[in-house]
Order: structure tokens, then sequence, then C-alpha cells
């Protein structure tokens, strides 16, 4: 018989930088009007795995029409309703590469994870936009305060490091870089909890990263705007 033919060769990942990477992951308002090129299938070599971890190569299924060079990055994100919220959540959970497209299939493979990867997840163009220096400290505008709405995978609480969406966006004036305090209570009895600054603006909303924390940021707290002199 013939031998057997040589094994393909393994697929050598195109950096990315860290700060593109992060920038794309995380909770936000979902967009009514994004489209998924297709979804995230079966690990290559281990079809019963319901989770994937960097470096894991994934059979992708594409929306017909849709087709991509190797090379190319696309995000992973899935969709939800939060509790106690009248507007639904995305939450982008890691990024893949193309790493081969043939005859079989097309191919991608796991390069940054910031959540939990599994079947099903859809596949959306990868759009990085870091935040390079935020904004310097301001006056917090306390009468003109946001909500914190949700945060990542439906954790109730944020520390530092954490990501968190809130109810105030473009059209209020919210800017990326723009910095935050984060507060509980109302004018009469107002206690502050940490700072954080603004990571993506969108028309209705904003995603946020806690900066600092004296104790955990929760949701339904509020997040005043700084205003610079």
């Amino acid at each position: 018989p013939p031998p057997p033919p040589p094994p393909e060769p393994e697929y050598r990942v195109l950096p990315v930088s860290l700060a593109d990477l992060e920038s794309v992951c995380g909770p936000a308002q979902a967009d009514p009007v994004a489209v998924p090129h297709g979804t995230l299938g079966t690990h290559r070599r281990e079809p019963g795995r319901v989770l994937f971890r960097m470096g894991d190569e994934i059979a992708l299924n594409l929306q017909p029409g849709s087709s991509f060079l190797v090379g190319e990055n696309l995000v992973a994100r899935r969709y939800s309703r939060p509790r106690d919220v009248s507007v639904n959540a995305e939450q982008t959970v890691g990024v893949v590469q193309i790493a081969r497209a043939t005859a079989a299939g097309t191919f991608a493979v796991v390069i940054h994870a910031c959540g939990q990867l599994r079947p099903g997840d859809l596949l959306m163009p990868f759009r990085p936009d870091p935040i390079r220096v935020p904004e310097p400290a301001g006056v917090p505008d306390f009468r003109g305060a946001a909500r914190i709405m949700f945060g990542g995978d439906g954790e109730l609480m944020g520390t530092p490091g954490r990501l968190m969406v809130i109810d105030r966006g473009r059209k209020h004036g919210i800017r990326r870089g723009q910095r935050l305090t984060l507060f509980r209570g109302g004018l009469g009895g107002r206690n502050v909890v940490g700072e954080a600054v603004v990571l993506e603006v969108r028309e209705d909303s904003a995603r946020i990263r806690v900066e600092r924390a004296a104790t955990a940021v929760r949701l339904g707290d509020s997040a005043a705007p700084h205003r610079l002199q």
C-alpha cells in the first residue's frame, strides 16, 4: 500500500499585540444589527470537547458566502439577557485566527481567551481599538451619573481590573478614556466605592474597567463621569 500522507505542518500564529487583543474582550450592550460570520464548531482532534483553550484548533461553521484567508482574526462572542435589565448583553470571550482553509473545511486556532470559548459561540469581526493613555482625573459630575447595568459573564460584583457596562454612552457625552467615580447612595449620603475608566463607547452605553475599589462594586452602583476643567 502507498505510505500514509505526511502530517500537516504545525500552524505558526501571526503575532497580535496584547493591547489589541484585550481591547475587544468583555461585556457590552448588544449591537442589534451585528451579523455573525458563523459559529465555532468542534475541536479538530477531540470532537467531544465542550470548552476551548489557548492553542486549540477548531473547525468553523461559516455562513454561506463567508470566506477568510489564513492569518485573519475573528472574535468569539455570545449573547444573553442580564437580570433586571431591559437590554441584551454581548460577551466577547476570545479571539481566533484562521489556520487552514481547505476543501475539507476552515479551521482556526484560539490565540486569546478572556472567557470560556464553547462550541456555538458566534464569529464576529475583529476590530481592535485599545486605549493608549486615559484622560487625567477631573471633577466628578455626580448629578449626571450613569448606572452600572451588568458585568462580564453574569458577574454581580466588580473588583479592580473587572469590566462592567454603564447605561450612558455617546449621546450622553461619555467618551473613551474618560475617568469615572463609582459611588452608591444619593446626594444626602454618598459613599464613594472606587474609580473606573471608559474603554469603549456605544450610543446608549459604555464598557468600563474598574481601576480602584475600596469595596466590591455592585450592579446598580452609580458612575459619575469626570469633567475636565
